[in-house]
Parts: structure tokens; C-alpha cells; sequence
């Protein structure tokens, strides 16, 4: 008995790490902006969405861990058996999100380091976001240290505790009423833009679940070990609530210091970023320098996971749809350099802008949602996929009601911007 339990603690623990990296991809701008702008400008009315989201996004990244257990191959193969046409769509989605999100976490990243020094604020964004680049690439490309692993993950551990403090000790301090309930403002059509962006990385877009299926799968062959689905799923169970835990948090955070004192986020992303670690300091009366090094550090962290992960996912992905090319075995060389590139150069147009920034990207993840979400239900629901570990009753209905909510939501914005 004691050996059946010892090698079930075993098995879980070498399991354990996708569903981390999947963690600190996600607590990055859709956690530290877009949640406090949600609290800030609608209270605690935003909180439900929250539940929402996180619920029903929760197939489609599942379905990401139940296909690399089954077939101990990542998710792009599924993608690829459904047809050339599902692997080209993914690709078509992804090539220019990996540019977007990679300007738009580098910029927060660099605005949040700016603001941290004396002179700050004359500092171009667009060199911090070059020098931001340049330095993720090359540590991602040598690999990270075990040292900078731990260091980026205690401060992400920092971070989340600061914030459920000062979340606590804001409660205390609490003097107004702050509204629960949406009010008739999020249902016109900057209202259904805002919720829109709001989700569209809540917890992270929906193509990152291809970058857990690829982790899932280079861990396994680094460890030998072919983990259970019930591993793969607390392991990624572990991340997802933790990153709905701290979503929830950061709303309310926003609401209690910020929601009815008329004070709006700057569009400036050095200033935005000030305002954020304020946020804090109002609470616990201190510390400001310490919250924002904590800050950058968990999202350097991010920039360093996203990177990999989009690297890996679209390497893969050529690597599906063209295996025998020998111009595409070389291309994987040239991935992480065009990405860079690129990003670069999107940044330029956004210099002054954040929250526009931030807003396209993350409304643009959320209208391809349901075409990512449907490749990923028909991934786990085919006839050739194992029958045994097929997704049936609540989880399968879960997928079509989320798909359901995304086309929804998507059709309200579309319509609105078209009327």
C-alpha cells in the first residue's frame, strides 16, 4: 500500500510543470490591467463575468491535457488528423497573435521597469520593448536557469500573496458602496468592447492551450514518464483556479481603491503602470518600489513563457502540416527571431497608447475564440480518438455552451460596431 501511494505521489510530481508554466503564463496583463481596470470602472459587477469565462473557457484547455495523454502527441497532430484546412486555420490565428501579445506583454513589462526609475518617464517605450526582446530571446534560447526559475516564481508566489493582503486589508479600509450587479452602461457598445477585452485573455487566449499540450509532451520525454489523465488534470486544475483565485482578486482590488474617486488609467503606459503599483501603496502605505520590482519580475516571467511557448507551438505546427520539408526542419531557427522582429515594429504604431493597445489584442483573441475552442472539442470527439477518454455528459455539454457564450458575445460586438 505504502509503495502504491509513494508512486502515485511520484508519477504526480513529475507530472507537475505545464500546468505552472500554463499559471505564469496567464497571471500577466490580463490579471494586473485588465481585471483592475474591470474593478476600477465597474466595481465588483465584473466579478460574475470572471466565473463566467473561466467556466466556460475550461474545455477547450482541458481538451489540450485529455489529447496529449491519450495519443502522446500534442495538440497540433489533433489539428492536423481533422484535415490541412484545421491546421492552416491554426496557424493563420496564431502567427499573428504570437505578434501581438508579444508587443503587448513586452511593452507592460518595459512601462512597469520604467517606472520604477528616477527618470522613467523619458525613456522610449519602444527601446525598452526592443531591449525587452532582444534579452527574452536570448534566455530562452540558452534556457533558462534553474535560479531564474525559482526567483521569477517566488516573486509570481509574492505577488499573489501582496495582493490577497492588501485586497484584505482594502476591505477594512472600504467607505462607499461599490456596485455587484452590471448596470445598463456594459450593455451598450463600448460596454460589450470592454467585456470583450476583458476575457479575451482571461485566464490567457485560447491558443495557449496548444502551448500546455506541447509542454506536456517535451516533459514527458524528458522524464520518461507517461502520465494518467487524473495527473495531467491536477496539474492543471492546480493552475487554472489558482489563476481564477487571482483574476477575482485583482478586480476587487481595483474596485475598492479606485471604483468612485474619478480617477481613470492613463493611456501612457509608464504612467498606466505607475498607477497600477499605487494601487498598493494607497492600501499599505508603503513599499511602492518593492511591489513594482515584484511586478515586472512576474511579468518577465510571462514574456519569458509566452515566448517559449508561441516558439514551440508554431514550430510544431509547421512541423505538422509540412514533415518531410527540409526548408521547414530549418525554419524552426528562424521562428523566435521573426516574432521579435515583428513585435518590434507593431510597436512602434502603439508607442502611446496602451489601453488601445491592450484592447485590440485582447478583443482580437476573443473573436477567434470559438474557432479555436471548436478545433479543440473536435480534437478529443472524433471517432478516432480513444473512446474511453472521449469528454462525456456535464464536460461535453460544458463545450457547447462555451462555444455557445464565445459565438454569442462575439456576434453582440459585431453587431454593435456594425449599428
Amino acid at each position: 500500500m505504502q509503495e502504491q501511494t509513494s508512486g502515485k505521489w511520484s508519477g504526480l510530481w513529475q507530472t507537475i510543470g505545464p500546468g505552472v508554466l500554463y499559471a505564469g503564463a496567464a497571471v500577466g496583463t490580463s490579471h494586473l490591467l485588465q481585471s483592475t481596470r474591470a474593478g476600477a470602472s465597474y466595481g465588483f459587477s465584473l466579478i460574475g463575468l470572471v466565473l463566467l469565462v473561466f467556466l466556460f473557457k475550461y474545455p477547450a484547455f482541458e481538451f489540450s491535457y485529455r489529447y496529449t495523454v491519450a495519443t502522446r502527441q500534442n495538440l497540433l497532430k489533433g489539428y492536423r488528423d481533422q484535415g490541412r484546412w484545421a491546421l492552416v486555420l491554426f496557424l493563420c490565428i496564431i502567427l499573428p497573435s504570437a505578434v501581438i501579445a508579444m508587443t503587448a506583454l513586452t511593452f507592460v513589462t518595459g512601462a512597469m521597469a520604467a517606472s520604477m526609475l528616477p527618470n522613467g518617464y523619458g525613456i522610449s517605450p519602444v527601446l525598452l520593448n526592443i531591449a525587452l526582446l532582444v534579452g527574452s530571446g536570448i534566455i530562452v534560447t540558452i534556457g533558462r536557469s534553474t535560479i531564474l526559475d525559482i526567483g521569477m516564481k517566488l516573486m509570481m508566489a509574492s505577488l499573489a500573496l501582496i495582493t490577497v493582503i492588501t485586497v484584505g486589508l482594502a476591505f477594512g479600509k472600504q467607505s462607499q458602496p461599490i456596485p455587484v450587479s452590471p448596470g445598463q452602461e456594459l450593455w451598450t457598445a463600448g460596454g460589450i468592447a470592454f467585456m470583450l477585452a476583458f476575457m479575451g485573455w482571461m485566464p490567457t487566449p485560447i491558443d495557449a492551450s496548444a502551448f500546455t499540450s506541447v509542454w506536456m509532451e517535451k516533459r514527458s520525454e524528458r522524464t520518461g514518464h507517461k502520465p494518467s489523465l487524473n495527473e495531467a488534470l491536477v496539474d492543471f486544475n492546480i493552475g487554472y483556479l489558482s489563476s481564477a483565485v487571482l483574476a477575482i482578486a485583482f478586480v476587487c482590488l481595483g474596485a475598492l481603491v479606485m471604483y468612485g474617486t474619478g480617477e481613470e488609467f492613463s493611456n501612457s503606459p509608464i504612467a498606466f503602470t505607475g498607477q497600477l503599483t499605487s494601487l498598493y501603496t494607497r492600501v499599505i502605505g508603503g513599499g511602492r518600489w518593492m511591489v513594482s520590482f515584484i511586478a515586472f519580475v512576474t511579468l518577465f516571467s510571462t514574456v519569458l513563457t509566452v515566448l517559449d511557448g508561441y516558439t514551440l507551438t508554431i514550430n510544431a505546427g509547421f512541423a505538422q502540416l509540412l514533415p518531410e520539408n527540409r526548408t521547414v526542419k530549418r525554419m524552426r531557427f528562424m521562428v523566435m527571431p521573426t516574432l521579435i522582429v515583428a513585435a518590434v515594429l507593431l510597436a512602434s504604431f502603439f508607442a502611446r497608447g496602451i489601453k488601445s493597445m491592450l484592447d485590440f489584442t485582447t478583443i482580437t483573441a476573443f473573436l477567434t475564440a470559438p474557432a479555436l475552442a471548436y478545433l479543440n472539442h473536435r480534437a478529443v470527439t472524433s471517432d478516432s480518438f480513444p473512446p474511453e477518454l472521449r469528454p462525456h455528459g456535464a464536460l461535453k455539454l460544458l463545450s457547447w455552451a462555451g462555444l455557445t457564450f464565445l459565438l454569442l458575445f462575439s456576434a453582440a460586438y459585431l453587431y454593435t460596431r456594425l449599428t
